[in-house]
């Protein structure tokens, strides 16, 4: 992934950019502000809007498919058990457009859902939802827990392919879900932002 700074015509020296493979920053929305000084208000878990991204580029941008993989591993009652050991179930309704699954079964606890920190908590007892496009391929994926409380956390995970190869994710609290699609085109244009047009960068190195 080849990068300039924002705003200018400076490019990153060629040297970084080969040896990016992996970053990380926060941003709020839906200003897509940087972080300098947040308020009280804005450090509330409950009610912030701060969401962390990460991305995965390079050498660590990994295989095609592996959103579709990450369903796969959830809803697919053949695979082993790694990191959910639960029988998951389509939900009746599309979910602010997405297709949803909820564990259900006898490993389901309940009561440890209202559990809001600590001890008791189960990490794996999670939601997913998705959007396949045509061809059945995975665009968007999302894990959201199943804690009560409003500052439970949603991971969202897309790639910016065929225009870059680098795999994202975000980090937020389970309020902005609804959010999921503006968040998603408003973290890509960030990167879209600092995008060094190949044929532009070869016409550089030649002069």
């Amino acid at each position: 992934m080849h990068l300039k700074e924002s705003n200018t015509d400076k490019k990153l020296n060629p040297a970084y950019q080969s040896q990016l493979r992996s970053l990380g920053f926060e941003v709020r929305y839906p200003d897509m502000a940087s972080v300098k000084v947040q308020t009280k208000e804005e450090k509330d878990i409950f009610t912030t809007m701060w969401m962390r991204v990460g991305v995965n580029t390079g050498e660590d941008y990994g295989v095609h498919g592996y959103l579709n993989r990450k369903k796969e591993r959830y809803i697919n009652p053949t695979l082993p058990c790694f990191s959910k050991c639960f029988i998951y179930h389509s939900l009746s309704n599309d979910i602010y457009g997405l297709t949803g699954y909820t564990p259900t079964g006898t490993g389901v606890d309940i009561e440890k859902r209202s559990i809001n920190f600590g001890r008791g908590t189960d990490l794996r007892d999670q939601n997913i939802y998705f959007v396949q496009n045509n061809t059945d391929h995975v665009t968007t994926f999302i894990t959201c827990s199943n804690r009560s409380h409003t500052a439970a956390r949603c991971t969202q995970y897309f790639n910016l392919s065929p225009r870059m190869k680098a795999h994202i994710r975000v980090n937020y609290r389970k309020g902005l879900l609804p959010h999921w699609q503006k968040i998603q085109q408003s973290v890509s244009n960030l990167f879209y932002d600092f995008e060094v047009d190949s044929n532009e960068e070869t016409s550089d190195h030649l002069n």
